[in-house]
């Protein structure tokens, strides 16, 4: 389908100019895709689900839970795991942890337990506005 649309220097990009163009369609892309999901979503809403070839575009329900963390390990303390497999099962996110400590008013700390943990780096291809 995208050959159809798009022509093969936009796939397969080999000058900047064309590499250039594709990063500026995709972009365009990318807004376009954000414009219609959300118009559609309230389609859908309204009118129900969209059937096309195989698939069906409309609600998946999402089941998640929030758990407290300290029923959590104290139902698995109890039932028998040491303490180190417990912790090993909870995890912290930095967006948890920063929100936490905010609303605790104790960011002081935030620094300080970021320090003692691993930063693991990651690399991501995508657009973004220059830092100043």
């Amino acid at each position: 389908m995208a050959q159809a649309l798009i022509p093969v220097e936009m796939l397969a990009p080999a000058t900047r100019e064309q590499a250039e163009k594709a990063a500026s369609l995709l972009l365009t892309l990318q807004k376009m895709e954000k414009e219609l999901t959300s118009r559609l979503k309230e389609w859908v809403k309204d009118n129900g689900p969209i059937q096309i070839g195989d698939m069906t575009y409309g609600l998946n329900q999402v089941v998640s839970y929030d758990l407290d963390p300290q029923l959590v390990t104290a139902t698995l303390l109890e039932a028998g795991l040491s303490r180190e497999e417990v912790w090993r099962l909870l995890s912290v996110s930095k967006t948890s942890l920063e929100r936490g400590l905010r609303k605790l008013r104790r960011k002081d700390l935030f620094d300080q337990i970021l320090s003692a943990g691993t930063a693991k780096v990651s690399e991501r291809i995508d657009f973004q506005r220059p830092k100043d």
